[in-house]
């Protein structure tokens, strides 16, 4: 049905690939040949006890964490942010 495997190989960007170990849907075994499929920087994460449909965000060790780990995000900052009045002239963005 997706042609995954054949266009793995092309894909250059950073790839995140979470696969739950009790995917009755999806064998675990189809996240894990792309994964080794992948030249790019990559991470695999198989939650064991994570099904086709689960809740992503039910478990922070099935997305949020790997999330912010792999892409290197940036810690929450709780103060405002000024944007400098330059930013809003629109002869700047044509």
């Amino acid at each position: 049905v997706f042609a995954n495997h054949a266009k793995a190989s092309d894909i250059r960007c950073p790839t995140l690939i979470i696969h739950g170990q009790r995917d009755q849907i999806v064998p675990v075994a189809h996240g894990q040949n792309l994964y080794k499929l992948l030249k790019s920087k990559k991470l695999l994460v198989l939650p064991p006890d994570m099904e086709h449909n689960s809740n992503l965000l039910f478990n922070i060790q099935y997305f949020i964490l790997p999330m912010f780990q792999f892409f290197s995000l940036p810690d929450y900052v709780f103060q405002d942010i000024e944007v400098p009045a330059w930013a809003w002239d629109k002869h700047r963005s044509m």
